[in-house]
């Protein structure tokens, strides 16, 4: 049993790598003369400009939203206004979350340097990531428990506007 959901993991693992290197081929190497990814360019330069302009807002107003958070409703804002966007983005977006462990290496040698204020705040911050995670699981499950109840659950398929035609 367990050779067989082995090779069916394998398999579906396999036809998933595939599927997304063809999608990254088609928006990644659509290039310019020089050969240069511009979709991928331009799309991560869209990510660091929202950042940078969350940040800019965040200090000239004092907010008391942090910037990464004004980024993230201006880059919102821009996919409301630019749908087409949203395919590169989306593309990018998950080659950066495949590689985001490779992201953290930075900020955990910078613990490494922490050591005093880890020894003397350590139990404090391991219950507060606890109990951080806990609170967000269960607000969460409330949230779509609420919407699945108020909204119903998603049908993909519209009968009424089969219907109506």
């Amino acid at each position: 049993m367990e050779a067989i959901i082995g090779t069916v993991s394998r398999a579906v693992r396999g036809a998933t790598k595939k599927a997304i290197a063809t999608q990254r081929n088609a928006l990644f190497y659509s290039a310019n003369r020089e050969g240069l990814p511009l979709p991928m360019l331009r799309t991560i330069f869209l990510l660091i400009a929202c950042q940078l302009l969350g940040e800019i807002v965040h200090r000239l107003t004092g907010l008391a939203l942090p910037g990464s958070v004004i980024g993230m409703i201006l880059l919102f804002a821009w996919l409301a206004l630019v749908p087409r966007e949203r395919p590169t983005l989306t593309v990018v977006t998950g080659w950066l979350t495949a590689h985001l462990a490779v992201m953290f290496v930075p900020a955990a040698v910078g613990l490494i340097d922490e050591g005093a204020a880890l020894k003397a705040n350590g139990v404090g911050l391991v219950v507060a990531t606890v109990v951080s995670t806990v609170l967000t699981m269960a607000v969460t499950a409330l949230v779509f428990r609420w919407a699945l109840s108020r909204f119903g659950p998603y049908d993909p398929v519209d009968t009424e506007a089969d219907t109506a035609a």
